[in-house]
């Protein structure tokens, strides 16, 4: 039995401004106040007439929704700002330094963990990026590329319960990660769109709190995506056929590492009112786990969270 009251009041201030410093130069500032205050009343109650509830006074429910019956409330305030110098190459061409903050807001976990671990701290970025956008060739080209280097202070994750059987978001100290992303657009023929991105990670590590030293999960060294579409006009409307692929290399996916690769398509028809269309996802039949769970306690059982097989659809929609 759970009865959850969340209240979130939030207050903020921005501006970004330009300054075209010469006709090829340009400094761009931002800023932003952000004030918030949250409030929870949390009760969680758990029933069971098991005989070994009754023998040892409590559930093994317990350990998946935690009881509690608490007023929580907390208040957070943040100054993020933005700096970027930029200078234009001709008119197809830019390059670009920036420097920034970010803040993401902390709160409580409604279901699981103690008291003390129901709340959850506000989460700080500092980012800073190089990088190039460019097009060629009248535009039939997009180039973009940027080196990156990201610093995150009270990092928030999905942390698994001790039993193996939920999660709740915690806070490692701080993660660092840093690398390469490169994206294209192409159109080399009226009718075909291409377009794809590689990211390399150079680092992407806890480096502090109880975790320091492991890898960041769910990220790969390497990962990228490929799609292309085909369009051309049929009676009032247009038949587009697109497939995409995407790669991600090994990656910590919980308490196992696995890559991934995933091909879809979609072959339609639409107009200004309709989209009818077949799709199918992840036409390879990769098996691969999004999630793997820690062991669970109570049982000894492993558990394998498995992205969806292959499969096959039909969608109509029509739009007013």
């Amino acid at each position: 039995m759970a009865d959850n009251k969340l209240n979130t009041e939030t207050y903020a201030i921005f501006g970004q401004a330009t300054w075209h410093i010469q006709d090829v130069w340009h400094l761009t500032g931002g800023l932003r106040f952000t004030d918030e205050q949250k409030d929870a009343s949390l009760f969680t109650k758990t029933f069971s007439t098991a005989p070994s509830a009754e023998a040892i006074g409590r559930s093994l429910l317990d350990s998946v929704g935690t009881p509690i019956d608490a007023d929580l409330n907390r208040s957070s305030d943040n100054v993020d700002w933005l700096i970027r110098l930029s200078r234009d190459f001709g008119d197809n061409s830019m390059a670009f330094a920036s420097a920034s903050t970010a803040s993401k807001s902390g709160g409580f976990n409604t279901v699981s963990g103690s008291v003390d671990d129901r709340e959850f701290d506000d989460e700080g970025t500092s980012s800073y990026e190089l990088g190039i956008k460019s097009s060629w060739l009248e535009d039939a080209l997009r180039v973009n590329a940027s080196a990156f280097y990201t610093v995150v202070d009270d990092y928030q994750f999905q942390q698994q319960l001790p039993t193996g059987a939920g999660t709740f978001v915690s806070n490692d100290a701080q993660v660092e990660v840093s690398g390469l992303d490169l994206q294209f657009e192409s159109a080399p023929l009226p009718f075909l769109r291409l377009s794809g991105g590689l990211l390399y990670m150079d680092k992407y590590e806890i480096t502090d709190g109880p975790n320091k030293g492991d890898d960041l999960a769910y990220t790969a060294k390497y990962s990228g995506n490929l799609a292309a579409t085909v369009m051309f006009p049929l009676a009032d409307g247009g038949v587009y056929w697109r497939t995409d692929y995407s790669y991600m290399g090994d990656h910590d996916n919980g308490q196992t590492e696995d890559d991934r690769t995933v091909v879809n398509s979609r072959l339609g028809w639409r107009n200004d009112n309709w989209d009818l269309a077949v799709w199918g996802k992840n036409l390879t039949d990769d098996e691969y786990a999004y999630l793997t769970a820690a062991t669970f306690v109570f049982s000894g059982m492993d558990a394998f969270f498995l992205a969806p097989p292959r499969t096959y659809g039909v969608t109509a929609r029509y739009m007013f």
